[in-house]
């Protein structure tokens, strides 16, 4: 491979990850969804990242129940913080790493 081939080839993964570290930072998934579809190492991030969001916006939510509702709230977004921080590690690492019980919800869409 030449010199030229290589620097192509590293620029088109340093595009990939930071579409996927996209998928990790709330709303930012919609980002990878719309512009990178037909990757397979972004879609994968991106429904993570889905999934994220959907837990994110439902604890946003809980958090108006009185008393109960604040400390789910902590708990929830601590929670998702630790594995969008995680995610976004492991893409820069390029991996795909399947998070628990998130991958199995995020392998339920089918794009």
């Amino acid at each position: 491979m030449t010199e030229r081939e290589e620097k192509v080839s590293l620029n088109k993964i340093s595009r990939e990850k930071v579409f996927s570290i996209f998928a990790y930072l709330s709303i930012l998934f919609l980002i990878p969804l719309f512009l990178k579809k037909d990757n397979h190492f972004v879609l994968f991030h991106t429904k993570q990242g889905l999934v994220l969001f959907i837990i994110e916006f439902t604890v946003c939510l809980i958090r108006f129940i009185p008393v109960i509702g604040e400390v789910i709230f902590i708990f929830g977004m601590v929670i998702c913080s630790i594995f969008s921080f995680t995610g976004i590690i492991k893409v820069c690492i390029g991996e795909l790493w399947e998070m628990p019980v998130i991958f199995d919800i995020a392998e339920k869409f089918k794009w």
